[in-house]
């Protein structure tokens, strides 16, 4: 007996281990920068803006790992396709949010959407497949 892979959860599979490996690396790298902000030395502007970009950096790298274990999780069930493009929605919307107040608009939010714009390209593809 052949198992039947619905359009769009092979990508999910592939978005589900990326976006778990860039948001465990990303959390890590927020981590790192909300502790190397406490040890600025320099005016108070400085070190909240620090702050603010590594508390930032922490919710959208928590919501991509959130995002990415969901997906492993939920790809190959038909009833979840519709959560995990209202999740992709949230993803993309909470990791734009998190970059433009962290950084402001710049190269870093193309870099930090494509994932979440192929997980709603996939989550779509899987929602339509098995509608």
């Amino acid at each position: 007996m052949q198992h039947k892979t619905g359009a769009g959860q092979t990508m999910l599979k592939v978005l589900g281990i990326l976006m778990i490996i860039f948001g465990a690396l990303a959390l890590f790298g927020s981590l790192i920068a909300l502790t190397g902000s406490s040890w600025l030395d320099g005016p108070l502007e400085g070190l909240l803006a620090g702050t603010r970009a590594a508390v930032t950096g922490m919710v959208s790298s928590v919501m991509m790992l959130v995002a990415g274990v969901l997906i492993s999780i939920w790809r190959a069930q038909a009833a979840k396709a519709q959560t995990l493009f209202i999740l992709s929605i949230v993803t993309i919307v909470v990791i734009l949010a998190a970059t433009i107040i962290a950084a402001g608009i710049g190269p870093m939010l193309i870099v930090e959407a494509i994932l979440p714009v192929l997980f709603i390209i996939a989550a779509l593809r899987n929602k339509n497949a098995t509608a």
